[in-house]
C-alpha cells in the first residue's frame, strides 16, 4: 500500500480524452455526497461517476483510453471479501482505492484481509488530492495492461520458439542469465558436439542481448572450434534468458582469408589489372594501372574502359574484341591506349570472361601480358648503354694514342730539320698522319653532337683591343702538361720556331711562373692532377689576365665545361698537326693587336 505525499500533486495526465470510470462501493450514504461533490467539482478531467456492489465490473473500453478505479470504505470491503475473490482479475488489473476515516484506522485493519493500491482518508480529502490519486491510479493501470500484454506475447514467443528450438534447423542453446545452460536443440548436438548433457552446465562467456561475435567453444567441449554466436532475450518458462544462435564460420573465414589474400596479390602486382562488371563498368584497377594510365582510381571506377580509347584502332578491332569476350572466350592482341596525359602506349593483353556457379558472366577482367613499350624503351636503354661502352672505349684508345703520337710527330719535324728530308722520313710521316687520321676516327664516336671548338682549328681569336700592348711585356708563351715526354717535345719545338718557351707539369707550379712572370700566351691541358687546366684558367682570369689562354686534350670534354672552354681563345685536340700549331701560335705572338 502507498499513502499519498505531496509529490503526487505534480503528476500530469498524459491523454486528455482519458475517461475515469470511478466505481464506490460503499454504505455510508455520506460517501456518496462526498464523490458526488468532488467528481463535479473537478473540471479538468473526464470522470465518469457510478456506485455499485461488490459482484459488479467497470466497463473500460479496450483501447485502454478508459481507465477503471474501483473506490471502496474499508468496512465494505473488510465485509466483503467475496467481491475481491469473485474479481480477482479485474482486482490486479484496475487500480484499488480503499478509503478510511483516519490514519488511526489503518493500523486496525488485517492487512492480510486485502490489499489496496493507495489510501484515501475522509478528513482530509480535497479535489487536489483526489486528482493526484487519480493520476497515479491511471499510471498503475497502464503499466498493469501493458505488462499483461508483453507476458502474453512472452508466452507466445515462448511456445514459437520452443518449436523452431527442437527442429533440426539453426543451432540454438537456450542459457539463464546466471550463466547456466537451460536447452540445447538437435542441430546444436549435431553440428558442434553440445549435446543433451551440457544442460546444467555453466557457458564460459559473459553474454547480453544484441550481441554478435566468434568465440572459441574449446573450453566447453575440449576441441578448439571458432563459431558465431547470435544472442537475444527469451522468456523461457516464466524467466528472461538469452537465446543463442551458434554457426560455424571457418568456410566463411578461410574464404575471405583467401579474398584479403588475393587482393593483396592483385594489388601488389607489376602487371596493370582492371575488372569491370558484366556491363563493362569498371569495378576495380590496381596501383600498377593507376600508373600505367595516369589515372586515379576514383576517376575510373565506374567508367567505361573506353575512357582510355585511341584512335589508332578502327571501330572492327574493338567490335570483334567484345564479340569474342562476350561469347565466352578469351581475347588477347595487341591494343594502343591513352593515358591521361594523352600520350598512347602500347602492351599486349588478354582479357578474359569470369562466370558465377550458373555459368553467367559476371566479371571482365583484364591483364597487361608484355608492356610493348617498356620492351622498347629497355632495348633503347641498352643501346644506348651499348653505344656509351663503345664511346668510352674509342675515347680510351684515342687518348693513349694521341699523347705518343702527338710526340713522335714532333719527333719526326725535329728530325727533318736535323738530318733533312729522306725517302724514310716521307714514308714515316705518312704513316704517323694515317695513325692521326684513325685516333680523329675514333674520337668522332665519342660525341653524339658536333661541337665546332673541338676540332684543330683556331675557333676564335678575341678581337684586339684599342690599347697598346705594354712595352715591358715579353712574347713569352708557356706549356702546361703533365704527360712530360709531350711537355719536352711541345717546348723544344716552339724554341726552335724561335720563341721563348717555358713548361710545367702541373698547374700550381704554373701558376707560381705566372705571378712572376708576363706570358703572352698560356697553352694549358685540360686533365691534370691536383689542379685542372679549367681551374687553373678560372684562377687567372680572376687575377686580370691579359694574355692567350689554349686549351688542348685528348679526351671529350664534359658538357659542364663546354662554357668555360668557350671563353678561351682556342682549343686543340690531340693529336693536333704542327703546323697548326705553329699557325695558331704566329697570329697570337706575332700579332701587333693587344689582347684585353
Amino acid at each position: 500500500m502507498q499513502r499519498l505525499t505531496e509529490r503526487y500533486l505534480s503528476l500530469n495526465i498524459s491523454d486528455p480524452k482519458t475517461v475515469f470510470k470511478i466505481a464506490v462501493l460503499t454504505d455510508e450514504d455520506s460517501d456518496f455526497v462526498l464523490f458526488t461533490n468532488l467528481c463535479q467539482s473537478i473540471d479538468d478531467l473526464n470522470i465518469s461517476l457510478q456506485f455499485i456492489n461488490a459482484d459488479q465490473l467497470v466497463d473500460a473500453s479496450e483501447d485502454y483510453k478508459d481507465v477503471p478505479v474501483y473506490i471502496s470504505s474499508c468496512e465494505y470491503l473488510s465485509l466483503k471479501n467475496k467481491s475481491r475473490d469473485t474479481d480477482h482479475s479485474i482486482h490486479t488489473t484496475a487500480p484499488l482505492i480503499c478509503l478510511f476515516h483516519s490514519y488511526d484506522e489503518v493500523n486496525q485493519v488485517d492487512k492480510k484481509t486485502f490489499e489496496s493500491d493507495f489510501w484515501l482518508f475522509r478528513e482530509n480529502l480535497n479535489i487536489n488530492i483526489f486528482k493526484a490519486i487519480l493520476r497515479q491510479a491511471e499510471a498503475l493501470y497502464r503499466t498493469r495492461r501493458q505488462a499483461n500484454y508483453f507476458r502474453q506475447k512472452y508466452h507466445e514467443s515462448e511456445k514459437r520458439f520452443i518449436g523452431v528450438f527442437r527442429s533440426k534447423g539453426e543451432a540454438v542453446l537456450v542459457i539463464d542469465q546466471s550463466g547456466l545452460i537451460r536447452f540445447v536443440n538437435s542441430a546444436t548436438e549435431a553440428n558442434f558436439g553440445l549435446a543433451r548433457n551440457f544442460i546444467g552446465q555453466q557457458f564460459p562467456y559473459d553474454l547480453h542481448s544484441g550481441q554478435v561475435e566468434e568465440i572459441d567453444l574449446a573450453p566447453l567441449t575440449g576441441k578448439r572450434q571458432i563459431v558465431e554466436i547470435t544472442v537475444s532475450d527469451l522468456v523461457w518458462e516464466n524467466e528472461v534468458c538469452y537465446t543463442v544462435g551458434l554457426r560455424d564460420t571457418s568456410k566463411q573465414r578461410n574464404l575471405e582469408d583467401e579474398l584479403v589474400t588475393f587482393r593483396q596479390i592483385i594489388q601488389l602486382s607489376p602487371l596493370p589489372i582492371l575488372i569491370t562488371d558484366e556491363n563493362a563498368k569498371i569495378l576495380y584497377v590496381n596501383e600498377q594501372f593507376e600508373k600505367t594510365s595516369g589515372y586515379k582510381r576514383d576517376e575510373l571506377i565506374g567508367k567505361r574502359p573506353n575512357i582510355l580509347k585511341s584512335d589508332v584502332h578502327d571501330g572492327n578491332y574493338y567490335e570483334n574484341l567484345w564479340s569474342t569476350i562476350k561469347s565466352g572466350n578469351s581475347w588477347s592482341g595487341l591494343i594502343c591506349n591513352r593515358t591521361k596525359e594523352g600520350e598512347l602506349y602500347w602492351e599486349k593483353q588478354l582479357i578474359s570472361p569470369v562466370n558465377n556457379l550458373k555459368n553467367e558472366t559476371i566479371y571482365y577482367v583484364s591483364i597487361r601480358i608484355d608492356d610493348v613499350q617498356r620492351k622498347k624503351q629497355e632495348e633503347a636503354k641498352q643501346k644506348a648503354e651499348t653505344l656509351k661502352s663503345v664511346q668510352e672505349l674509342a675515347g680510351g684508345i684515342a687518348h693513349e694514342f694521341s699523347q705518343p703520337l702527338q710526340v713522335l710527330s714532333i719527333s719526326m719535324l725535329l728530325m727533318e730539320k736535323e738530318f733533312g728530308e729522306s725517302e724514310y722520313f716521307d714514308k714515316s710521316n705518312k704513316m704517323i698522319k694515317r695513325i692521326i687520321s684513325l685516333v680523329d676516327s675514333l674520337k668522332s664516336i665519342t660525341t653524339l653532337k658536333q661541337q665546332d671548338y673541338l676540332s684543330s682549328k683556331i675557333l676564335d681569336i678575341r678581337a684586339s683591343s684599342e690599347k697598346a700592348l705594354l712595352a715591358s711585356q715579353e712574347n713569352r708563351i708557356l706549356i702546361i702538361d703533365d704527360e712530360s715526354e709531350l711537355l719536352d717535345s711541345l717546348v723544344e719545338l716552339l724554341t726552335i720556331s724561335g720563341y721563348n718557351c717555358d713548361g710545367v707539369s702541373d698547374g700550381i707550379t704554373a701558376l707560381d711562373k705566372i705571378s712572376n712572370t708576363p706570358y703572352r700566351l698560356i697553352i694549358s691541358d685540360l686533365d691534370m692532377p691536383e689542379m685542372s687546366g679549367i681551374e687553373l684558367f678560372k684562377k687567372i682570369k680572376e687575377a686580370s689576365f691579359e694574355g692567350y689562354f689554349v686549351f688542348m686534350t685528348g679526351y671529350e670534354v664534359d658538357s659542364e665545361y663546354e662554357d668555360v672552354i668557350k671563353m678561351a681563345d682556342a682549343f686543340l685536340t690531340k693529336p693536333f698537326e704542327l703546323n697548326s700549331l705553329k699557325n695558331l701560335v704566329d697570329k697570337m705572338i706575332k700579332s701587333q693587336e693587344v689582347k684585353v
